[in-house]
């Protein structure tokens, strides 16, 4: 039976026809953006259940938790509190009273159960979920057909760099010719050291050469024993093209500010935002500040973890400049500040439109927010390259909270086992199974003024 281009298997009961309408047509307002529509949709298809005298078919079921994940998707755009989202979507499990076996239908309410608990920083629940994930995705090849739970990475940027994964860049490409937008892939191509990977690699196996290019930056980072990394930048493709929709959505919404690329290693990234500053013409009008030590990540009083690591990242400025040189992008535009972040940060200029985080530890990342967040422009986005690890996961929670900031915190799309592409997998390492560490990066658009944050303690 078919309703308005909804499908149901076998028969449909007035419930599900209901339900089926009312909570996919929730799914498509709140992936366009559309909160007031969302809000009266969601509450029409809750009101087709609470009236409802009708036995739960199986199908029934995984619409009611596809509803209550919905709502929490709502709730948690709006800012209400990760706790109260999440105990959201765990109200529409117990409701549909389903077990392990039934949520084989609902990656994204995994997806975002595992997304939530991260932006917690409770990473043991994360990755129990991030297991179950995986075992969904292993055991099937094909998602299912009618699944309405919106995931986080539908929605915003994510969700439009997750519809150019889908597409293809070739084919779009292909289609209609782009000449500056067939610069910057191919640019892309070149930093994350695509142009010069061996294939095939050890993890062809697993994914497609395409797959392997937009998820993976292990050709970034050889076996020990060989030099340490190729590309000039760690970030796969999807955290850049994050960064280029972000810094496109700038330039088109006029908002006002400078390009900040705080942790910089080879330069790869603040390569690519002076290309997009100089391919849509901003370049006369905004600098690209590339912020660094260029003597590696120092040691620092707050995060033991990192400070532990062997490879310390160190990259001097000179050799930054000299790659900027390699791609021809080096010019007056590009401002180096060189120095720990507490120091060199204090010069950077009253308005910035993007900030790009990689600090790894705690206490950078709490100084870059410290010193950047201030000047962000509204409209303007913070994007934290490091997310995924603990000490900077806690440094912009706690900066979150300290000054009331309450803007949904958002999954960059970086890997395949927990973002765009439901039903395929990949693995870390092969010989253990492991699962992929799931989103590395998080961003969020600032939409509160400075005046209506809480202040900054002295």
């Amino acid at each position: 039976m078919s309703l308005d281009g909804i499908s149901c298997k076998g028969s449909c009961s007035p419930l599900s026809a209901g339900w089926q309408r009312s909570v996919a047509a929730a799914a498509t307002a709140l992936k366009a953006g559309d909160m007031k529509q969302a809000e009266v949709l969601l509450a029409v298809s809750l009101r087709i259940y609470l009236d409802s005298d009708q036995a739960i078919s199986k199908s029934d079921r995984a619409i009611l938790r596809s509803l209550h994940n919905n709502l929490a998707v709502l709730s948690y755009l709006q800012g209400g509190s990760i706790n109260s989202v999440i105990q959201q979507i765990n109200l529409g499990i117990a409701l549909s009273r389903s077990g392990s076996s039934d949520l084989h239908e609902d990656d994204n309410v995994l997806k975002n159960l595992a997304w939530l608990h991260q932006v917690s920083n409770q990473g043991d629940s994360m990755r129990d979920f991030q297991r179950r994930q995986w075992n969904v995705v292993t055991q099937r090849q094909v998602p299912p057909e009618d699944t309405f739970a919106v995931s986080f990475f539908d929605l915003g940027l994510t969700g439009g760099v997750c519809a150019k994964y889908q597409q293809g860049q070739a084919r779009a490409l292909a289609a209609h010719f782009d000449p500056a937008a067939a610069y910057l892939d191919l640019l892309k191509r070149a930093l994350t050291n695509f142009l010069q990977e061996e294939l095939p690699h050890e993890l062809m196996p697993w994914v497609e050469w395409d797959l392997y290019y937009r998820m993976r930056d292990s050709q970034n980072n050889p076996p020990s024993g060989m030099q340490h990394g190729h590309g000039l930048t760690t970030l796969a493709v999807g955290s850049l093209d994050l960064v280029q929709a972000a810094m496109e959505q700038i330039f088109a919404e006029r908002i006002p500010g400078d390009i900040l690329e705080a942790g910089v290693w080879r330069g790869g990234l603040a390569i690519l935002m002076h290309a997009l500053l100089k391919t849509h013409g901003q370049a006369s009008k905004r600098l690209l500040w590339a912020a660094d030590s260029y003597a590696g990540i120092p040691q620092v009083p707050h995060d033991a973890a990192v400070n532990t690591w062997e490879d310390r990242y160190a990259v001097s400025k000179a050799a930054v400049m000299e790659n900027f040189v390699r791609f021809g992008l080096l010019d007056d535009r590009v401002m180096f500040l060189e120095g720990v972040f507490s120091e060199s940060l204090v010069e950077l200029p009253e308005r910035l439109a993007l900030v790009h985080a990689d600090g790894d530890a705690y206490d950078s990342t709490m100084d870059i927010l410290v010193h950047s967040y201030p000047r962000l422009s509204l409209g303007g986005y913070v994007i934290i390259d490091d997310f995924h690890l603990p000490g900077c996961r806690a440094a912009v929670i706690e900066y979150r909270r300290m000054r009331n900031i309450t803007e949904a915190l958002l999954p960059v799309p970086h890997d395949y086992v927990m973002t765009c592409r439901r039903g395929v997998g990949t693995v870390v390492d092969l010989d253990r199974g492991a699962i992929a560490q799931g989103p590395r990066s998080a961003f969020w658009k600032r939409r509160a003024d400075e005046s209506e944050l809480l202040p900054l303690q002295a």
